[in-house]
Parts: C-alpha cells; structure tokens; sequence
C-alpha cells in the first residue's frame, strides 16, 4: 500500500507542510518521493518506489493505483502500442489531462489520486 499526500495553498510555502505529512504517513513505510512549488507539494510513502510524477507541462500526481484494464484506457487516449509499459499513475495523469475531472468515469480498479 501506498500514502500519498499532497497540499495546495494560495499563498505559496506549502513545501513547509510537506515534512509533516510524510512524518504521519511513516508507518506506511519510507518516503518514496516528493515533489513541489511554491503553492503545492505531494508526497508519497510506500514500500517501493512510489515518487510522484510531473509532466512536462507541471502537473502532478501522486497515486496508489491499480487499474484493471490499462489497455482499454491507452486505447480510449490514443496512445500507440509501444506506449503500453506506462505505469498506471501516468496513465490517470494522461487521462486527467483529456478529460478533466471526469477522467475517474474511464478508470476501472482500485485508485487513489492526489
């Protein structure tokens, strides 16, 4: 199991907050990653590597997923055969980037996204 977590403020300094995030999510294991800007951190903690990702645009995710059918979903994005090795965090990040919120409508199997 994976802990994510993750922190928008609108004034910036919201790094500060991270520490204490990952600190009571410890007992999910060692942070695995972090990644943050002025107004927004996301952390993850988990046996393995769990490091959020970041597009080439900024925008993050940070997931506990397992998707049931990424193969219908990389074909609902468009994405060519040899894009099948993407790990199920990058596919919701590319589903969110096409369709927004309703991206999770398209989503089948366990998943938690920050």
């Amino acid at each position: 199991m994976t802990g994510i977590c993750g922190l928008a403020v609108r004034t910036g300094g919201a790094a500060e907050g991270l520490p204490a995030m990952l600190e009571a999510l410890a007992d999910y294991g060692a942070a695995a990653g972090r990644r943050q800007a002025d107004a927004m951190a996301l952390g993850a903690v988990a046996p393995e590597d769990a490091t959020p990702l970041v597009d080439s645009r900024g925008l993050a995710i940070a997931a506990d997923a397992r998707l049931d059918d990424p193969a219908q979903l990389r074909e609902a994005l468009g994405l060519k055969p040899r894009d099948g090795e993407i790990a199920d965090a990058a596919l919701i990040l590319r589903a969110y980037l096409r369709w927004g919120r309703a991206c999770v409508e398209r989503l089948y199997g366990d998943f938690a996204f920050v």
